[in-house]
């Protein structure tokens, strides 16, 4: 784009009277040299990579060239570029004149622009110059993930190496260093080196202080070589003070009906029991019964994703609930078990699959298993399990693989502690844990391995599902009905085994070593644990009160909920 704003170009014509003779008018000089002054460049600051890498830009400033002759303008930038723009015929002797010129913006920092003015004599004006900044781009992150999510207080004697996982885009390639600010006051510069791509993903240690229990919200962002921030991104690691296994406290006594099961979905636990019983808590301190629109015996529960609000139970009869409402309202999901089947399991995996298990009653009791992959609308039953005479008791689910354990119904010669493991939920291998026990009870993922518990104070442990290791715990004379774990350790607890009616006792063990040590507790004597879950900073345990023949055997006990402080 040219413009010109004209100035005025006066000839002076002179009249004379008298003797009628008239001066000349004046002539321009040959030769003048132009002259140019109050340059304004614009637009005075310009993004990197701005255009795909090249902006044009204006250079206005006044003129003056009394012999008329301007020819071109000249510019010169610092990055070593250089500009000629034929100017053609211009009219006035002195104006304002505007002209645009490229600009790279592949580089970014301040260009000094050289302009001046060159007429048909090759003379050149007077030169000035104006600066244009290629402004860096600042970067970009994304995604951003810590680990461990969960520290122990006081862990690494008062703080520990934690990471930060991130994506991060920059298009000017000059990152230089990760700030860090935390809510505990500290703060921390962690210089990058040289990065070389535009885009990726960094992962980069600080530190943490485990002095003070409780949340540290992490605030991180990247600063480039000239001083550009980027986005912050915050996330939190709880400094949590691990729960006393050895204290106990009851915090429901006398329910009508024995708990089965319990979990914590990170907002609330829901445990559920015979006759329909299902109680809710926030903390699992106190605790209130919810509805459930059915009396039969209610054997385990699970819930659908991290912070899903689905919550699906499962009992006798072939019965599963659905509650979408946090546990609030409940109704039978579409399609049903059959009504000959104890279901004593579920789990739930991916967005919308479920998979429930137990035993089929009447006659020869058999393994039931079946899966479903519309939350509930229908089923499809496993075939052809390998294992008669037993019921599975609990499922894990690490996908693709799920692992079950199982029990024997009636002891007879059978003592082998066994597994079923699969790929899919419908086609299913024997694993032969033991030859000296007679049943796996809970099962649960743990320290990159799965942990099945069983009696008399054993447990085993597999990476993948098909090669198992035995463990002799701390509590030999224990039935592990049910597992929990925090991110430092790992409980089981049950009844105290011996033969004939009597007093139970829940007792247990933890490890804080993957197993290479145990240390036994004691819950309370006259309860029998059935389910344990960790969440809201405590363990929680239901199951019942009563005699071993009202636990075990025929007659009912009651319901009980314990607590760790």
């Amino acid at each position: 784009m040219r413009t010109w704003i004209l100035g005025v170009a006066l000839l002076l014509t002179a009249c004379g009277g008298g003797g009628g003779s008239s001066a000349p008018a004046s002539q321009p000089v040959e030769g003048d040299v132009p002259e140019i002054a109050n340059l304004i460049v614009s637009p005075e600051t310009v993004k990197y990579m701005q255009g795909d890498g090249t902006v044009m830009a204006k250079a206005e400033f006044e003129y003056s060239d009394s012999d008329l002759d301007i020819q071109q303008m000249q510019i010169e930038m610092s990055d070593g570029s250089s500009q000629t723009i034929p100017l053609g015929s211009i009219p006035t002797v002195h104006g304002t004149m505007i002209e645009e010129f490229e600009v790279s913006t592949a580089e970014s920092g301040t260009f000094t622009v050289d302009i001046w003015l060159v007429d048909a004599a090759g003379h050149d004006s007077n030169h000035l110059s104006a600066d244009i900044l290629v402004e860096s781009a600042p970067p970009e992150i994304s995604n951003l993930r810590l680990s461990p999510e969960t520290v122990l207080h006081m862990a690494g004697d008062g703080s520990i190496d934690a990471t930060a996982t991130f994506d991060y885009f920059d298009a000017d390639i000059d990152i230089a260093s990760m700030q860090i600010e935390m809510s505990d006051g500290t703060s921390q510069k962690i210089p990058l080196g040289s990065i070389d791509t535009a885009s990726g993903t960094l992962t980069e240690e600080f530190v943490v202080s485990t002095v003070e229990p409780g949340a540290i919200t992490v605030g991180i962002w990247l600063v480039d070589t000239i001083g550009n921030t980027s986005n912050q991104l915050s996330a939190e690691i709880e400094i949590i003070v691990d729960a006393d296994a050895s204290v106990w406290l009851q915090r429901a006594s006398g329910l009508p009906n024995i708990l089965n099961d319990v979990h914590w979905n990170r907002q609330q636990f829901l445990a559920v029991g015979d006759g329909g019983l299902i109680m809710r808590s926030e903390d699992g301190i106190t605790w209130s019964r919810v509805e459930s629109g059915t009396t039969v015996n209610l054997n385990a529960i699970t819930y659908r994703g991290l912070y899903a609000s689905d919550y699906y139970v499962v009992g006798d009869e072939g019965t599963v609930l659905h509650s979408p409402d946090d546990g609030a309202n409940w109704s039978p999901t579409v399609a049903q078990g059959p009504e000959d089947v104890s279901l004593r399991a579920i789990r739930s995996y991916g967005f919308v699959a479920l998979i429930a298990a137990g035993k089929k009653e009447g006659g020869a009791d058999t393994a039931f298993i079946m899966s479903s992959v519309d939350r509930g609308g229908t089923w499809t039953i496993a075939e052809n399990l390998p294992q008669s005479g037993r019921s599975v008791t609990d499922l894990s689910v690490y996908v693709p693989q799920i692992v079950a354990t199982t029990q024997i119904e009636d002891y007879g010669d059978d003592r082998e502690a066994r597994v079923l493991v699969s790929d899919d939920g419908l086609n299913w291998i024997e694993v032969v844990l033991s030859t000296e026990s007679i049943g796996t009870y809970s099962i649960i993922r743990y320290d990159d391995q799965y942990w099945a518990a069983g009696r008399v104070g054993l447990m085993y442990t597999s990476a993948d599902g098909i090669n198992w290791f035995e463990h002799q715990t701390s509590a030999g004379g224990t039935k592990f009905w049910a597992l929990a774990r925090t991110d430092f350790r790992l409980i089981a607890d049950g009844e105290n085994e011996f033969y004939g009616w009597g007093p139970v006792d829940a007792t247990g063990t933890e490890t804080f070593d993957s197993g290479k040590t145990w240390t036994s507790f004691a819950i309370a004597a006259g309860y029998d644990t059935r389910g344990l879950a960790w969440g809201n900073g405590r363990f929680v345990s239901v199951g019942c009160a009563g005699s071993d023949e009202e636990c075990v055997g025929l007659d009912q006990g009651e319901g009980a909920i314990f607590s760790t402080p």
